[in-house]
């Protein structure tokens, strides 16, 4: 394998300590993000989820949290681009592929 330099820099810690720290900020904000989007626009799974589990305190409190934040979230209609994919994917499940 040939060295790389510009692979082996990815790979190269900061030499500035605070510029590691920043990296790790950006990262974690990231990653918050990225999972208040993937709940905001897919509660009903979450509720599905917890439903399909057996009945506990935490499983019933997830589940009825993920209820009312699917009602609000369809509400201002951030559940649309979730719906639009179910609708696409049960036409293609419906096409009748040797007509094509």
């Amino acid at each position: 394998m040939r060295d790389d330099p510009l692979r082996d820099a990815l790979y190269a810690p900061p030499e500035d300590g605070a510029q590691h720290q920043l990296n790790r900020i950006w990262l974690a904000n990231s990653a918050l993000l990225a999972l208040v989007l993937l709940t905001a626009t897919n509660a009903e799974s979450i509720e599905r989820w917890a439903a399909s589990k057996p009945p506990n305190w935490g499983t019933e409190t997830v589940r009825l949290t993920a209820g009312v934040l699917a009602d609000r979230m369809a509400m201002i209609g951030l559940d649309e681009p979730r719906r639009e994919m179910t609708r696409t994917w049960e036409n293609w499940r419906e096409t009748d592929w040797e007509e094509l």
